[in-house]
């Protein structure tokens, strides 16, 4: 079975599909938990313009230390990485196979999501960061719009769970 890779902006429903990928045998795998709980220790915040600085600040020493981070704890089980986030990224999962994704949903959904998650965004400086829109341009084997719809997630689960198997997949 190939492993699974998701793109979308902060708020978009990554971490949720992520979840729902679980249930079809897959090991969620998240970047931002090691920056998120790095913040957190050091600057009690996990505000995003904090995080995005952070994350800048050790990319530039290695351009693929949250990748290697969030992966250090895979095993032999196909995984859903649910932070693609910039090139480097996209190449080490294509060079992979892995199934990418990209998951589209509205600012004004987003923003309500982070919202109520408690989570300090600022559209005006925060959308534009390099780790929202560095793979605006990319090509993904699915795109998938998400409107809030829980049922509508759960379904492209199943969908994406089929296409990554191996009875589906003929390279």
């Amino acid at each position: 079975m190939r492993s699974i890779a998701l793109y979308g902006r902060t708020g978009s429903g990554k971490t949720t599909l992520g979840k729902l990928l679980t249930g079809h045998g897959f090991q969620h795998v998240k970047a931002g938990v090691a920056c998120r709980n790095l913040c957190l220790e050091l600057f009690d915040s996990e505000a995003k313009g904090i995080m995005n600085r952070v994350a800048d600040a050790l990319r530039a020493i290695d351009q693929t230390v949250w990748l290697r981070a969030a992966l250090r704890s895979t095993s032999d089980v196909p995984f859903v990485f649910d932070s693609m986030r910039f090139p480097e990224d996209y190449v080490y999962m294509q060079e992979r196979r892995c199934l990418t994704v990209k998951i589209i949903a509205g600012q004004t959904l987003r923003l309500r999501r982070l919202a109520e998650r408690g989570q300090q965004y600022e559209p005006e400086r925060d959308e534009l960061h390099d780790a929202e829109v560095s793979l605006e341009g990319f090509q993904f084997d699915y795109t998938l719009h998400n409107e809030g719809d829980t049922a509508e997630l759960a379904e492209w689960a199943r969908t994406l769970a089929a296409a990554a198997s191996d009875s589906y997949w003929r390279p």
